[in-house]
């Protein structure tokens, strides 16, 4: 049955009073919706530090301190190798044009741990544990110490990424991108996995190995007496007793 006259325009009455209750007594309801849009979206900004700085700002300038070791290092020759991304490039040019190559560099440290955190990678680095066979706690103690959970960490010595991978390794493990967190983490643990296996299991020389290279525990038959590797065997055996 078809409504009447009136019930239709008391039906219609009611429409426009809630949209103009939506749209904010008058007010262009397109207009309306953005401003709440706008409002909303303020409210979900990105929490900041006791430094002013967002956790997005901070990855970046972490980004940009990590490129601009790599540049006091090794020079604008060296960013031609394989794996600079077209994101690299552009973060090489502004760090180049600002000229706060040492100010940048400064802030890796202070940066670090307020952008990436111990859990920032577990799901990355439980798929390289069952893909390798090798315990969770294990490659995340290693991480830890070599990195402290930075993706975009240089050593002084050309060492890159989460587990700190030289180039050369990196080349042999078929690692493309090393500052790529799932792709270093996969290549990584397959050279711990490799150390391990030369070693009939052997976990303190294993990481003696991955510290100082195969030769080095080699020709000392045992870990090296070098004080780094020392401490950084006694470190990541501490870490993975924590992690287990």
């Amino acid at each position: 049955m078809l409504e009447g006259l009136d019930a239709i325009m008391e039906r219609i009455d009611t429409i426009q009073k809630q949209m103009q209750h939506l749209s904010g007594y008058g007010e262009n309801f397109a207009d309306a919706l953005a401003k709440k849009m706008n409002a909303d979206e303020s409210r979900r900004e990105e929490p900041r530090g006791n430094d002013g700085i967002s956790g997005s700002e901070a990855a970046q300038l972490l980004q940009q301190a990590n490129l601009a070791q790599r540049l006091d290092t090794f020079g604008d020759d060296d960013l031609s190798w394989t794996g600079m991304g077209v994101e690299q490039a552009i973060l090489r040019s502004q760090v180049r044009q600002s000229g706060r190559a040492g100010d940048l560099t400064s802030q890796a440290a202070r940066l670090g741990p307020a952008v990436y955190g111990a859990s920032a990678f577990d799901n990355e680095i439980r798929h390289a544990a069952v893909k390798h066979e090798l315990p969770f706690a294990l490659i995340k103690a290693v991480i830890q110490q070599e990195s402290q959970f930075n993706p975009h960490a240089i050593s002084r010595a050309g060492a890159q990424g989460l587990m700190q991978i030289m180039p050369k390794t990196a080349q042999l493990l078929g690692l493309r991108n090393p500052f790529n967190a799932a792709e270093n983490i996969m290549a990584g643990s397959a050279y711990l996995k490799e150390m391990l296996e030369r070693y009939g299991g052997n976990l303190p020389l294993a990481l003696a190995a991955y510290n100082a290279g195969p030769a080095a525990v080699d020709s000392s038959g045992g870990v090296p007496n070098y004080p780094e590797t020392k401490e950084y065997v006694q470190r990541v055996l501490a870490s993975y007793g924590s992690y287990s």
